[in-house]
């Protein structure tokens, strides 16, 4: 886990995945990260399946290869 807490999070099940569906996704404000790291988890939550990156995209590597 990059920010120690999911990025959706509720007592129920159902709840979670409601809020999977419908509210956008937060990152917490008081932990820095690199930027590529932010794009991959972007890419990795957006709800488009279309959109959604994969394991072969080049922002794995942006992200691995950051400094």
């Amino acid at each position: 886990m990059v920010f120690g807490c999911f990025p959706f999070d509720s007592k129920s099940n159902s709840e979670v995945l409601y809020k999977i569906i419908t509210e956008p996704h937060k990152f917490p404000n008081n932990i820095i990260i690199s930027k590529s790291c932010i794009k991959l988890l972007n890419g990795l939550l957006d709800k488009n399946q279309h959109y959604r990156i994969d394991t072969n995209d080049p922002l794995y590597e942006e992200w691995y290869n950051d400094e």
